[in-house]
């Protein structure tokens, strides 16, 4: 039981940040070592057990971080198909942190457009090198390509999975700036019997989203018409 709770964290690590993770993993697998030994001094007391503990200690951290770490490389290798939603997203989210994406602004404009609508986030008509901008959205292209088609294939393996259609609204959001899009899929995803948690979080992005942009124009409407539409085929 104690080598169950240790080894959890490396089969459901969290996907923010793969250095937590492996703090995470390494203070759980140090937890269930000085389990083990406060059982041992339990059955024989007054034992050396304690001075075995401080010395395992470093090689426990060492095996932890191996540990996670193939678990992260498993993650990456899976293809998209056969992968489950949770390491799907996990695999979505190493390779968006390993190009320095994960984390960053979400675009002005619209990735999926050469132009940018009053639909999207920020609209900014003047363009400008910010985020959005021509130059980033050239070297951002490849890896947004990659996720997108991983999420593509993920939707087709699991047509009816309320999570990964709120993974995939997040990702049209923050990674390609498209709010109605965002729109479209949370909608699809309110159809497909979510549960408590997922509808909250259905809930609070739709809420989020009316309130600060609140007051769009027809554009805007019609361009949610247009991808709900698409969405719920």
């Amino acid at each position: 039981m104690l080598m169950i709770t240790a080894l959890l964290p490396v089969q459901y690590m969290p996907y923010y940040s793969f250095k937590f993770a492996l703090l995470r993993t390494t203070l759980h697998c140090n937890f269930a070592l000085a389990s083990l030994c406060c059982v041992y001094n339990l059955v024989r007391p007054g034992s050396d057990i304690g001075i075995i503990y401080c010395i395992l200690v470093p090689f426990m951290a060492v095996f932890a971080n191996l540990l996670a770490k193939t678990r992260k490389r498993m993650i990456e290798n899976v293809k998209p198909e056969d992968a489950d939603v949770i390491s799907l997203e996990l695999k979505i989210r190493f390779l968006l942190l390993d190009h320095e994406l994960l984390f960053r602004v979400p675009p002005k404009a619209n990735q999926t457009l050469h132009t940018a609508s009053p639909g999207d986030i920020n609209y900014d008509p003047t363009g400008g090198e910010g985020p959005g901008s021509t130059r980033e959205k050239n070297a951002a292209r490849d890896p947004i390509d990659v996720v997108n088609s991983m999420y593509v294939a993920g939707v087709r393996q699991n047509p009816t999975s309320c999570l990964l259609r709120l993974f995939v609204g997040q990702f049209q959001l923050l990674q390609m700036g498209n709010k109605a899009q965002c729109l479209a899929t949370h909608e699809k995803a309110a159809t497909l019997e979510p549960k408590m948690d997922e509808s909250f979080l259905i809930f609070r992005r739709k809420r989020m989203l009316h309130d600060r942009f609140a007051g769009g124009d027809v554009i805007d409407f019609i361009a949610f018409e247009q991808s709900l539409q698409l969405a719920t085929k």
